[in-house]
């Protein structure tokens, strides 16, 4: 589904996903499709949106909202 690696990070009660994908990956088809043929992940995503808020930088019908890269120290090395 184009998901390389995934790390979620917690502090307190926020929680923040890191996801490396393959250049052509679209979350809005292909994170949704992944969800769909695989129910345990369904059902981890369910679980987990019970511990969870809605960002309010979230668009309408969105759980997650995409963050800019600010800083990527690699381009530093």
């Amino acid at each position: 589904m184009g998901v390389i690696d995934m790390k979620i990070f917690l502090l307190g009660t926020r929680m923040f996903m890191f996801m490396t994908a393959v250049d052509n990956f679209e979350p809005e088809r292909d994170f949704t499709r992944y969800m769909k043929q695989n129910p345990k992940a369904r059902e981890w995503d369910d679980l987990m949106r019970t511990f969870q808020e809605k960002v309010p930088e979230a668009k309408d019908g969105e759980w997650w909202a995409t963050m800019e890269l600010v800083i990527d120290m690699q381009l530093y090395i």
